[in-house]
């Protein structure tokens, strides 16, 4: 399959998939046959076009549909049963609007995984390198097989029977040789447009040539990487909108409540809690920030137990505020305030030591976005200093200052007031200097 052909199939059955919704669909200026089903409004895409786009990216996928005729054969129905099957979808063996959401969405975990190591094996024969392989699971959301890059499947989900979305990234020092190669593994597994390994380097490097972001074959790569540190995303077009990320999130949320599902996750996987019975707490006195003393006093609490803290702010750190955990790490949220700013402290636990690792304050504001500059200020007068470092990469909208004070390190993060995404300053991050 030539790389142009795919990206046709990938683009046309999305032009239809857009118009599945109803019974009556024209597409590319032709009528296209539907057949209404008595017990569902699902409709049944019966239009040989289709079931040839359809055949060829299920073969892609391992899916075994014979030649791509456009004839719903016995093979077609075979193999679109096992990937609805294998998915959780209904066996219909009909192509429909769920089908399409499916395929056009993500690539199967299996197929990933294939490619990924194809693509290392390709690259340690080119450059003599020695890069290592990955064995990718259903259950694990991070991983870093190198000891250099992390690679994140489906964040914060909990299945990855299909990706859909990645995050390729540097933690601390990294070897940028070593990273080339990850990253364009990464790259030629996401994108099935890809015909070989050395495609992905072209597109690396359309990628890092772009403002930031970059679309191609239905996916847009965001480049969040700046000197010293390398940050890639990708995502296929129609994943946040679809099944795929919708189920994945609804699943989460059932298995929250049981207890055996959270001792099944592994260390990378996150469980998500509602805190909304805290909205309407008033702000304890400790965690309204408004001068260096506050500020100092905030800082303490890095390294102490979750009880001593409870205790000096007068909220137990308790599921009434837990928000987030893993097998190693808890979040708690506790509503406070920074200047002006009203917004929930988050402060991470860790585990094994009971005491509290790092702080975030998050910024809550329902109006408008934040502006980063007053809040720059306003930590300029409560820190009594001059920020120590600015980083923006050239043609980004995003960007960090960073305060070093008394062993601990104070960041913002935050993003241009015109993102699409996410307008304003973020967050402000306090942690303890190794």
């Amino acid at each position: 399959m030539k790389k142009r052909k795919v990206k046709q199939l990938l683009a046309s059955c999305m032009a239809l998939m857009i118009s599945v919704s109803s019974p009556s669909i024209i597409w590319a200026g032709n009528s296209v046959s539907v057949v209404q089903t008595s017990s569902t409004s699902e409709v049944t895409i019966t239009d040989s076009s289709t079931i040839k786009s359809v055949q060829s990216i299920l073969n892609i996928f391992g899916y075994n549909c014979g030649s791509a005729d456009g004839v719903m054969g016995n093979q077609t129905i075979t193999a679109i049963k096992n990937f609805q099957k294998d998915q959780g979808l209904n066996t219909t063996g009909e192509i429909n609007s769920e089908l399409l959401d499916y395929i056009l969405a993500g690539i199967p975990l299996n197929i990933f995984s294939d490619r990924y190591n194809t693509a290392i094996i390709y690259t340690n024969k080119a450059i003599n390198s020695t890069l290592q392989y990955c064995n990718f699971d259903e259950n694990t959301e991070e991983y870093c097989p190198n000891n250099n890059l992390s690679l994140a499947l489906n964040p914060n989900v909990i299945s990855r029977k299909m990706v859909g979305n990645i995050n390729v990234y540097s933690k601390n020092n990294f070897d940028s040789d070593m990273a080339t190669g990850e990253l364009g593994a990464a790259l030629y597994a996401f994108d099935i447009s890809l015909e070989t390994p050395n495609d992905a380097i072209t597109l690396l490097n359309n990628i890092f040539s772009s403002d930031g972001e970059y679309t191609a074959d239905g996916i847009t790569f965001t480049n969040y990487s700046f000197k010293g540190m390398v940050a890639i995303k990708a995502e296929y077009d129609t994943y946040s909108s679809s099944s795929i990320s919708r189920d994945f999130r609804s699943k989460s949320n059932e298995d929250k409540t049981t207890e055996s599902s959270s001792n099944a996750k592994n260390k990378y996987s996150h469980e998500h809690y509602d805190i909304s019975a805290i909205d309407d707490e008033e702000i304890p006195d400790a965690l309204n920030i408004q001068s260096n003393s506050d500020i100092n006093r905030l800082l303490d609490y890095i390294g102490q137990t979750r009880d001593s803290v409870g205790t000096d702010i007068g909220i137990a750190l308790d599921k009434n505020h837990l928000s987030e955990s893993s097998s190693e790490r808890e979040w708690y949220k506790i509503n406070g305030s920074m200047g002006e700013y009203i917004g929930k402290f988050s402060m991470t636990l860790d585990k094994t030591t009971d005491s509290v690792s790092q702080m975030t304050f998050n910024f809550r504001d329902d109006d408008k976005p934040v502006e980063v500059e007053p809040v720059v200020d306003m930590l300029t007068k409560f820190l009594e200093k001059e920020f120590d470092k600015f980083v923006r990469p050239s043609s980004k909208a995003t960007g960090t200052y960073t305060w070093d004070t008394n062993g601990y390190e104070i960041e913002i993060t935050y993003h241009e007031i015109d993102d699409d995404l996410y307008p304003g300053t973020n967050f402000i991050l306090f942690t303890k200097k190794k």
